[in-house]
């Protein structure tokens, strides 16, 4: 049994109220778990006022935690949490499980968040990743969960797997929500020649790289976050721990293809579902560009800019983000540029 709920008006006119509370106080006499609100009511109203409060409870009861495996036996931790159409939740270079977003969408999504291949607690790699081990690694998760298709959602570079993955099982996929894609290979900001890279970039690969391919990861990291946002760590910060220096490594092994990889023009035109790609007008340039430059490119996406919003707004505004995600699985905010022609 996943939980119990129990409520009831204290105006209630066939004295009912009784009755809940003789089970609520037989429930904590047998120390059975569960979940006992009065509200200021009838019984007319019990609906109105139990719906909201109910879906928390059962929303809340229905988290799991669990481990998939793919084809080569890697173990893949993953959560679940929420009841409705399936969410997958792609994170970026630093694992998150998008617990204040969760939070909001678990009362009409099942969310599912993972830690990706070669994160935290799923099975570690010694070496750099590829987008195809990725992809199958999701595809694990995926379909342990359900053999319908799901709705994905990619944070950063997150987002470059979510991508890769509806490339790569198109069938599995419904729709896209990207934030912020951390696709550096799309091409250059429009102003500059089309064959020279972003500054960004080259400092990535030219300073940062070469620093996690010679171990040290944590000025590697450092030199990532200064090249990309502008800022510099303070000398007065206390030690990292093993687990964030950790993060950083499997960082390092994502950087690469992070950075090299980029899906075809005849690709993206393949990819019909509809996309939402999410910028915060705060975040760096580079980052805004590249969501304008997919946006162009993908037959079937809307782009939505959120005010006074930066990069991490999943965490920062998950309200914001929650009612952007959610009118788009209802169908309101994207319409087909296929339809346009």
């Amino acid at each position: 049994m996943l939980a119990i709920y129990i409520d009831c008006g204290t105006s209630d006119e066939f004295g009912l109220l009784i009755d809940a509370q003789r089970v609520h106080e037989e429930l904590q006499r047998l120390d059975i778990a569960h979940e006992y609100r009065e509200f200021d009511g009838n019984h007319t109203s019990d609906v109105m006022n139990s719906t909201g409060d109910a879906l928390e409870v059962f929303s809340e009861a229905m988290a799991f935690e669990m481990i998939a495996h793919t084809p080569d036996n890697r173990e893949i931790y993953y959560r679940t949490k929420g009841t409705g159409p399936e969410l997958l939740l792609v994170h970026g270079g630093w694992p998150v499980y998008f617990e204040p977003l969760v939070e909001l969408l678990s009362p009409k999504y099942r969310c599912i968040s993972f830690d990706r291949l070669g994160f935290r607690r799923s099975s570690h790699l010694a070496r750099n990743t590829t987008v195809e081990e990725q992809a199958t690694a999701i595809e694990a998760v995926h379909n342990s969960v359900t053999s319908e298709p799901a709705w994905i959602f990619g944070w950063s570079s997150g987002g470059n797997f979510a991508l890769a993955y509806a490339l790569s099982y198109p069938d599995r996929v419904k729709g896209i929500i990207l934030v912020e894609p951390a696709l550096y290979a799309i091409y250059p900001p429009e102003e500059k020649p089309p064959e020279e890279k972003p500054p960004e970039v080259e400092r990535m690969q030219n300073e940062a790289m070469p620093l996690f391919q010679q171990g040290q990861v944590e000025k590697g990291w450092d030199k990532f976050i200064e090249a990309i946002f502008g800022w510099q760590r303070p000398s007065d910060q206390p030690p990292r721990t093993e687990e964030d220096l950790g993060i950083m490594r499997s960082f390092g092994y994502d950087q690469p293809v992070v950075i090299t990889w980029y899906p075809s023009e005849a690709e993206l035109h393949k990819l019909t579902q509809p996309v939402l790609i999410i910028e915060g007008d705060q975040s760096p340039a580079i980052l805004r560009n590249i969501c304008r430059l997919l946006d162009s490119q993908l037959v079937n996406s809307k782009l939505v800019t959120l005010e006074g919003q930066g990069h991490g707004m999943p965490n920062a505004a998950p309200k914001l983000v929650a009612e952007k995600l959610a009118a788009f699985i209802m169908g309101k905010t994207v319409r087909s540029k296929l339809n346009d022609d």
